[in-house]
Order: structure tokens, then sequence, then C-alpha cells
């Protein structure tokens, strides 16, 4: 699980998904993401940003947080949401507190 938390972009994604308390789809993540690694608003960041970070997320970061089970990816509704699985929290809130770059 502290594998696959310790990529920043990973960590983001998963907190949030907690903050949402819910699902959320690719393409919000992508736009959420795109934005927090520019350093821009959800407002002025690109569709080409917003598209590499979406294949970024298949490509790498949801396989890898699937893998761990710390999150579930369903590809068809493109819908990503936590997993239940025990001590997600705490290990997040330890991954929060901590630089791992």
């Amino acid at each position: 699980m502290f594998r696959a938390l310790s990529d920043h972009r990973r960590r983001c994604l998963c907190h949030y998904l907690a903050r949402r308390d819910g699902p959320m789809t690719v393409d919000e993540l992508a736009e959420l993401l795109a934005a927090s690694m520019s350093e821009k608003t959800r407002a002025v960041v690109t569709s080409a940003e917003i598209e590499k970070t979406r294949a970024e997320l298949h490509r790498m970061h949801l396989p890898k947080l699937t893998e761990a089970g710390i999150v579930e990816h369903d590809g068809e509704k493109g819908i990503v949401r936590l997993s239940d699985s025990t001590g997600l929290v705490d290990c997040l809130r330890a991954a929060a507190g901590v630089n791992l770059q």
C-alpha cells in the first residue's frame, strides 16, 4: 500500500476520492490532478494537460492503486472509488505527512 502511495499524484488522487466520500469519474480526477500538478485552477487548465493526465491515470496510476487494493476502477463506466480496505484512511493520513519525493 505504501509503495502505491509513494507517488505524489496517486496520493492526491486518493485524497480527492476521500474528500468526495464516493465515486468520481476518471475525467473529473484527470482535470483535478492536471490542475494540481500544473499549479493552475481547473478553469485554466488546458485540454492537452487533462488528456495527458487521463492517459497517465489509465496507464500508470489506476492500475497501481487497483493492484494495491486502494481503489476500485470500473473501466466501462469510467468510475473510480476508494476501496473498503482496512486501514486505508490511516495510510493516507500517514502518507500525507511524509514527503516521499
